[in-house]
């Protein structure tokens, strides 16, 4: 079968957006999987680099199965079933040529939408842990003053004046 060229470089165009898609996937699940690692130090650093590694691994799993059904159904319904290395490579290049431009950019701005969202988190639970922290610190100060004056006013009737029990 014969392509016009037309066709073909529609095909070709159609493959490096498909790469782009492939990295804009990408840089989300490297975002997603940063966000929900890291770094401790003490006792449990074992098994929080073991959750970071399982964490990487199946991302990167789900990322490359999904990929390559993605870009073997785009190739069997765009070039009627005949898989072109040509379209292959340029996914490919699609993809790097993302990631070394608008990936930067994009990742920049995700990195710095999780510091704000990072601080919001924080203020949030500092606002809520303010007046529960205050309640808590009341009601221990209010116990420890019913404790202190029922255990007071026990020894106070229970002993006489010359320090003698009855």
């Amino acid at each position: 079968m014969i392509y016009a060229s037309h066709s073909t470089g529609v095909v070709l165009a159609l493959s490096a957006l498909l790469g782009a898609f492939f990295g804009v996937l990408y840089d989300v699940l490297r975002f997603v999987r940063e966000a929900f690692t890291f770094d401790v130090a003490g006792k449990y650093r074992k098994i929080v680099r073991l959750g970071a590694f399982l964490l990487t691994f199946f991302f990167d799993l789900f990322f490359f199965v999904f990929a390559g059904a993605c870009e073997s159904i785009f190739l069997f319904y765009t070039n009627d079933g005949i898989f072109r290395l040509s379209s292959i490579v340029v996914t490919v290049c699609g993809f790097c040529l993302y990631r070394v431009t608008l990936g930067k950019i994009i990742y920049a701005l995700l990195k710095f939408f999780r510091k704000i969202l990072k601080k919001i988190v924080i203020f949030s639970l500092n606002a809520i842990a303010f007046p529960v922290k205050s309640v808590y610190n009341i009601l221990v100060r209010v116990s420890e003053r019913f404790s202190l004056s029922e255990s007071g006013s026990i020894l106070k009737s229970d002993t006489r004046e010359g320090g003698e029990q009855r």
